[in-house]
């Protein structure tokens, strides 16, 4: 199914201070490190790799970037969970040394970001009092995938997308919330219109979401009350046995016409040497190799003592003449075979 972060649905829905789409793909790129550890134990990275969690290429490494976003990541906030739950305090408390960096989630927070521990323990039903307990815990979680995320462009697009996933019930799904607290999640500013947000964000041609599957349907605003209706399909990733076998095709394919070319320029060097025997010098002991192409000479390699001279030539006259004057053109065995390989 290709999802590979485990998130609680209560603090995605949280309003949580995104300034930036940077800042969304770094804050879902720590909790997926997370979700692998077997325990709320330090997360230990390099710099490069909160870059490299923004989608960039690590070869364009800004370092006051990243110090910038572990600033934002790091920031106080207050999170109202449910109506009766306020959590205060940063979600990450991060550490740098150099380029190193040790990342921990306070206590307050480890009941919403789940280890590699809680979500076997959640999967096998293993420490669950109760079936009705089972079922909440369920409830609460939301499996979102990192593909997805870095794929969509903009914070928006971003945010909507994770809040719609959080109420997709197999193809469909429906979004509800006071619409005041979805600008807020979303981080709308207030400054922004009624007008610039339908066409920037609940716009029902929504390319960016269609990118992940999902499409809107309805969006409708009443009484301060906002609901989304949408469809999803699961965006399949391409058939890589298919990929594969189709690469291997081209190669054959190539292989087999370069396997054509050099026979073609075998033959073609063969007929050459055929046409050349005529400009070699009746002495077996003098070696001329004449380059010949219709019927006019074009240039002429010398091969005299393992050296190659080239000489441009035009007519037969002229190589006859060239002929005449050439002295010390005697070859021995081993530089006749090496003539032989040069044609």
């Amino acid at each position: 199914m290709g999802y590979d972060i485990t998130i609680h649905r209560e603090i995605n829905r949280s309003i949580i201070n995104f300034s930036s789409e940077q800042l969304l793909n770094v804050f879902y790129g720590i909790v997926k490190r997370y979700n692998k550890l077997e325990n709320f134990e330090l997360l230990r990275l390099k710099k490069i790799e909160l870059w490299e969690m923004i989608g960039r290429d690590k070869n364009s490494y800004i370092s006051t970037e990243i110090n910038n976003l572990i600033d934002l990541l790091t920031q106080s906030g207050t999170f109202k969970i449910k109506e009766n739950i306020k959590l205060s305090g940063s979600i990450f408390i991060i550490r740098q040394e150099d380029e190193d960096l040790t990342i921990e989630i306070p206590q307050l927070y480890q009941k919403y970001i789940y280890n590699r521990t809680d979500i076997k323990n959640i999967i096998n039903l293993e420490m669950i009092k109760s079936v009705e307990e089972n079922f909440k815990t369920k409830q609460n979680i939301l499996l979102l995938k990192q593909a997805d995320i870095l794929k969509i462009k903009g914070k928006y697009n971003k945010r909507l997308y994770s809040l719609l996933m959080a109420s997709k019930k197999n193809s469909k799904g429906l979004y509800k919330e006071n619409y005041t607290k979805f600008k807020e999640v979303l981080g709308i500013k207030p400054t922004y219109q009624e007008g610039t947000i339908n066409k920037r964000i609940l716009n029902l041609d929504n390319k960016e979401l269609s990118k992940v599957g999902i499409k809107l349907l309805n969006i409708e605003k009443k009484r301060n009350e906002i609901l989304i209706k949408f469809s999803y399909k699961e965006v399949k990733k391409k058939n890589i046995e298919k990929e594969i076998l189709k690469k291997i095709e081209e190669q054959k394919k190539k292989r087999k016409e370069e396997e054509q070319e050099e026979a073609e320029r075998k033959e073609r060097e063969k007929q050459e040497l055929k046409e050349l025997k005529k400009y070699l010098t009746k002495s077996e002991e003098e070696v001329f190799a004449v380059r010949y192409r219709d019927n006019k000479f074009i240039k002429k390699d010398v091969v005299t003592f393992n050296m190659y001279v080239e000489i441009l030539i035009e007519t037969e006259d002229e190589l006859k003449e060239k002929l005449k004057n050439r002295r010390n053109n005697i070859l021995n065995e081993d530089e006749k075979e090496i003539l032989k390989r040069s044609f």
